[in-house]
């Protein structure tokens, strides 16, 4: 089911998380502490769980670096190797 991790609690694994049905079929996921709940209608709380299948976490990250040939090839290589 197609699905976003919401911005307000950020939830990552393996905190217990609720989806929110939203309009288009897309749900949204929260903690299931998240003080953003207290305002959903109820009829839209979904159940929902991480997949066994998960194979990582998304990470926000900046990269500065100065351009010369290769760059791209050694901070994808330090970021397979990490």
């Amino acid at each position: 089911m197609p699905h976003t991790l919401a911005q307000c609690c950020n939830p990552r694994f393996p905190s217990e998380v609720v989806a929110v049905m939203r309009s288009g079929g897309k749900c949204m996921v929260h903690t299931a502490q998240c003080r953003a709940l207290n305002r959903v209608n109820p009829a839209r709380l979904l159940p929902a769980y991480w997949s066994a299948h998960e194979v990582g976490i998304i990470v926000p990250m900046t990269i500065i670096v100065r351009d010369r040939p290769g760059f791209l090839a050694d901070v994808t290589k330090a970021l397979y190797q990490a």
